[in-house]
C-alpha cells in the first residue's frame, strides 16, 4: 500500500473516531413523567409549566423541550418568553444560555390531568466551576413556584451541566403555606402538593445514534480498503 493511500485511510479512521467521540458528549436526552393529578381542582390554580435555562460558565448550552403528552389535560393560552426562549409548551420549545444571555425562561398555562410527559434534549458543552442549569417547575396562579423538596423549594427537576457531564435531580411537591393568588400575608392557607412527583429517564439521542452508525461505517470502509490495498500490493 503506497504512502498516499495509507495517509488517506488513517485520516478516514481518525475522522470516524472523532465523530464517535463527539456523538458521545454533545447531547443527552431525557423523558420526564409528572404526576399532576393533585393539581386537578386545586384552589391555587390555574397552573403554569415553567422552564428556565440559566448560564453558569463556559461557552453556553441549549435545551429543547418537546413531545408533550397531556393525559386528560391540555396546554392553554400563549407562552411568556424571556431571553432566548422560543416556541410553546404544546409542541416544542427551545432555550439557549451563554454569557450574553444568562437568564432564559418560558412558562405557559396548562389544565392538569392525571399525568404529563415530555422529552428534554440538552447539549453538554463543558462549563467551568459554575454549571449551566435547566430547571423545571410548576407555577401557581400568581406565577410563584409551588413548594417542593428542592433545597431551595423552587424546582421539580433540575439538570446541572458541568465540565464532566450532566447531573440530574428530581424532586416532589410538598406542603406549603400560601393563599389563593400566592399572597401569604392575606388569608394564608395550607396547600398540599405532596402528590406531585417527577420521574426522569435517560433515553438514547436518535440523531447521535445515526452519527455513531455513520462513523462505524466509515471505520469499516477504511479497514476494508486498507485490506484490499495490502492484498493488491502483495
Amino acid at each position: 500500500m503506497n504512502k498516499q493511500r495509507l495517509t488517506t485511510t488513517v485520516g478516514v479512521l481518525a475522522s470516524a473516531c472523532a465523530l464517535l467521540n463527539a456523538s458521545a458528549i454533545q447531547a443527552a436526552q431525557y423523558h420526564v413523567d409528572v404526576n399532576t393529578s393533585p393539581l386537578i381542582g386545586n384552589i391555587n390554580g390555574p397552573f403554569y409549566l415553567d422552564f428556565q435555562l440559566n448560564f453558569g460558565s463556559g461557552s453556553g448550552n441549549s435545551a429543547t423541550i418537546n413531545n408533550f403528552t397531556y393525559s386528560s389535560g391540555a396546554s392553554t393560552g400563549v407562552p411568556t418568553l424571556f431571553g432566548t426562549a422560543s416556541g410553546d409548551l404544546s409542541s416544542s420549545a427551545s432555550l439557549w444560555a451563554d454569557g450574553t444571555n444568562p437568564f432564559n425562561e418560558i412558562f405557559q398555562g396548562f389544565t392538569p390531568g392525571s399525568s404529563l410527559g415530555f422529552n428534554i434534549s440538552l447539549s453538554s458543552n463543558p462549563t467551568g466551576v459554575t454549571p449551566d442549569v435547566l430547571a423545571f417547575a410548576i407555577l401557581d396562579s400568581s406565577t410563584f413556584q409551588i413548594p417542593t423538596t428542592d433545597p431551595l423549594g423552587l424546582s421539580l427537576a433540575q439538570w446541572d451541566i458541568t465540565g464532566t457531564g450532566i447531573s440530574v435531580n428530581a424532586f416532589s411537591g410538598t406542603t406549603g403555606s400560601t393563599s389563593v393568588g400566592g399572597f401569604t400575608t392575606f388569608s394564608p392557607i395550607t396547600v398540599d402538593y405532596s402528590g406531585v412527583t417527577v420521574t426522569i429517564t435517560a433515553v438514547p439521542e436518535a440523531s447521535t445514534s445515526m452519527v455513531g452508525f455513520a462513523a462505524l461505517g466509515m471505520i469499516a470502509t477504511g479497514i476494508y480498503r486498507a485490506r484490499r490495498s495490502v492484498k493488491q500490493t502483495a
